[in-house]
C-alpha cells in the first residue's frame, strides 16, 4: 500500500503531466492520439475540467489586456517609453513563470499567437426570409442583391446544406440590365465593419469568407466554376452618391481578393466549399462580399447566361488576428 507522501508524489506526477498536455494542446501541438488522451482526461475529471476553464480563460483575459495595450503605444518611442514596453512584457514573462507550465502559453499567446480569436461577422443559410433583391450591387448593407436568383427549399435532388432554404442562381443579369451574352450569376451583400475598426489598426487583421455551392443532375457536368471575392471599401466610396455598381469597385476599393475557382462535382448530395481570405487595410469600414458561379464553356451555339439548377448555403464571414509572415 502506498503511504501519503507516495499518494501526493503520483498525483503531483500526473498533474504536471496533465498541464504539459494542456500547454501543448493551447500551442496547437497535440497528435491525434494525444488529443483523444487529453479529452479522455477532460472526461473523466471534473477537476482537471476546471483547471482548463480557469486556465482558457486567464490566458484570453492576459492576453487581449496585453493586446490594448499594445495598440495605445505610439508607434514610435522614446528610451524611457521602451523600457516601460520592456517592463510590461518582462512582467508578462514572470507572470507565466508564476503561473507554472499553463502560465506559459499565455507568454507564447502574446509573443507569437498560435490560436487567435475569431469573431463570425455574418453567417447566413437563407433561413428566415432574408432581403434578397435583383438590382445589382447594393449600396446598403444587410441586403442580398446581384442577379436574378431565388430562394428555394430542397430542389431537383438537392437538400439545402443545412436548414430548410438556399440560394439558388437563376439569370447572368438583374433587373433593367439585360445581358444575353453574360456568362456569370453573382450575388453581393454589404457588410458594415466600422464597429471592429479600431482592431485594424495593427495590420494584422484577415477576413475569410467560406461557401458552399451545389448543382442539380447534368447541370453540374457543365463546366462550371465558383468563385468567392471580397472588397475592403472605406465610407467614402460607400456614401459618395455613386451606386457601387457604378463605381467600379475592383478599381476604387482598399484592396480585394477574389478565391480559386471550385469545381462541382456530380452528386446533388454533397456540396463544395470555396474559401477567401483578405488581409485589411487599416482604413477598412466596409466589405462587400460576392458569391458567384461561372459557365466556362467555349461553345457559342451554347446559352451561357441561364443557371436555374445552381445553388448556394451556409455563407460565413470571419475576422481574426493573423500576424504577417516574417521571412528567415
Amino acid at each position: 500500500m502506498l503511504d501519503q507522501n507516495s499518494e501526493n508524489d503520483c498525483r503531483s506526477a500526473d498533474d504536471l503531466a496533465f498541464r504539459e498536455l494542456l500547454v501543448r494542446f493551447q500551442d496547437n501541438a497535440l497528435s491525434p492520439a494525444e488529443q483523444e488522451a487529453f479529452e479522455r482526461e477532460l472526461a473523466g475529471d471534473a477537476a482537471k475540467r476546471k483547471l482548463f476553464s480557469d486556465q482558457f480563460v486567464l490566458s484570453m483575459l492576459v492576453h487581449e489586456q496585453l493586446r490594448q495595450a499594445a495598440y495605445r503605444m505610439p508607434s514610435l518611442m522614446q528610451r524611457s517609453e521602451w523600457r516601460t514596453a520592456l517592463g510590461s512584457r518582462a512582467a508578462a514573462i514572470v507572470a507565466g513563470v508564476l503561473f507554472g507550465l499553463c502560465g506559459a502559453s499565455i507568454v507564447l499567446a502574446y509573443a507569437v499567437p498560435v490560436r487567435s480569436v475569431a469573431v463570425t461577422v455574418m453567417r447566413e443559410g437563407f433561413e428566415g426570409d432574408p432581403k434578397l433583391q435583383a438590382l445589382g450591387i447594393p449600396s446598403e448593407p444587410g441586403v442580398w442583391s446581384g442577379d436574378h436568383a431565388d430562394l428555394v427549399g430542397a430542389s431537383d435532388g438537392v437538400p439545402p446544406a443545412e436548414g430548410r432554404c438556399m440560394l439558388r442562381f437563376l439569370r447572368g443579369d438583374y433587373e433593367g440590365r439585360f445581358i444575353p451574352d453574360s456568362h456569370s450569376s453573382d450575388v453581393f451583400k454589404l457588410v458594415d465593419v466600422r464597429q471592429l475598426r479600431r482592431d485594424f489598426i495593427d495590420g494584422t487583421v484577415v477576413v475569410q469568407l467560406g461557401a458552399l455551392f451545389n448543382a442539380a443532375g447534368s447541370a453540374a457536368t457543365d463546366p462550371l466554376s465558383c468563385t468567392l471575392t471580397i472588397y475592403a471599401l472605406d465610407t467614402a466610396l460607400v456614401h459618395d452618391g455613386v451606386p457601387l455598381g457604378d463605381a467600379n469597385v475592383s478599381r476604387n476599393s482598399l484592396a480585394h481578393s477574389q478565391s480559386s475557382r471550385v469545381r462541382l462535382d456530380a452528386d446533388p448530395v454533397t456540396w463544395q466549399r470555396a474559401t477567401n481570405e483578405l488581409r485589411l487595410p487599416p482604413e477598412t469600414d466596409y466589405l462587400l462580399i460576392r458569391a458567384g458561379i461561372s459557365n466556362d464553356s467555349k461553345d457559342p451555339h451554347q446559352r451561357t447566361d441561364e443557371f436555374g439548377a445552381h445553388y448556394l448555403d451556409d455563407v460565413q464571414l470571419v475576422i481574426g488576428h493573423q500576424p504577417e509572415l516574417v521571412g528567415p
